[in-house]
């Protein structure tokens, strides 16, 4: 699938009448290297009138990708019993907490342990 953009017609949306089950092996590529990307786009790539089968046989072949960015494949529930496969592009490098805000928590938890100590001592 190519995607060129966040805009009706700039990609394609399969939209299925009936039930969609993945085999083994199932693939699904999206070449992205054709528009400005930025993290928060989605695009609902998959509609269809029932739930998704087998989702965990499909496998994902991202090209084009911006450096910075990462996706997340999502299957929502709509109303009706209608399902949406929606591939979604974030900000990898917010994935991983500073160690100093590591070190933050790991005192505070000490100190509420300390003070809760305290509150039962006395």
């Amino acid at each position: 699938t190519q995607i060129a953009g966040t805009a009706a017609g700039a990609y394609d949306v399969v939209a299925v009448h009936g039930h969609v089950s993945f085999g083994a092996g199932s693939l699904e590529a999206f070449n992205l290297s054709a528009f400005s990307q930025a993290a928060g786009q989605s695009f609902i790539v998959l509609l269809s009138d029932y739930a998704f089968l087998n989702l965990s046989n499909l496998h994902y072949l991202i090209t084009g990708l911006d450096a910075g960015l990462a996706y997340t494949i999502a299957d929502i529930a709509l109303g009706g019993g209608a399902h949406e496969l929606q591939l979604n592009l974030s900000d990898a490098s917010g994935a991983v907490p500073e160690p100093g805000s590591l070190a933050l928590l790991a005192v505070a938890g000490g100190l509420l342990a300390r003070f809760r100590r305290r509150l039962l001592a006395a």
